[in-house]
């Protein structure tokens, strides 16, 4: 606070201040962060969905349909997603691999 050593939460002549913002901050933190329902929600199962999602995301973001916190989230979890459908998709072809390997084997032998 200007003409203090004290800030705002510490400067006893500064209650009203601190009370006046702190009601705003309660008034602002109360409209629900929803995301709209799609019309057809879908499952993310591809590396392509989770980019849809971001992409939807990131409209409705700019079209101040959606919420900036809301939107984080979004992104943060398809981030999270796209890394779990990727490592699946790894592991199933690592498992393809495996069982065409076990097959030349198996012919080689006999």
């Amino acid at each position: 606070m200007r003409g203090s050593d004290l800030c705002v939460s510490h400067n006893p002549g500064a209650a009203e201040v601190k009370r006046a913002g702190s009601s705003k901050g309660g008034r602002n933190r109360r409209r629900p962060a929803l995301a709209p329902q799609p019309p057809h929600p879908t499952a993310i199962r591809t590396i392509d969905d989770v980019a849809g999602l971001l992409y939807r995301t990131l409209q409705e973001l700019r079209d101040g349909v959606l919420d900036a916190d809301l939107a984080r989230s979004i992104g943060y979890l398809a981030g999270v997603t796209a890394k779990v459908v990727e490592t699946v998709e790894v592991a199933r072809r690592v498992a393809t691999l495996e069982d065409s390997v076990l097959e030349l084997l198996e012919k080689e032998l006999n």
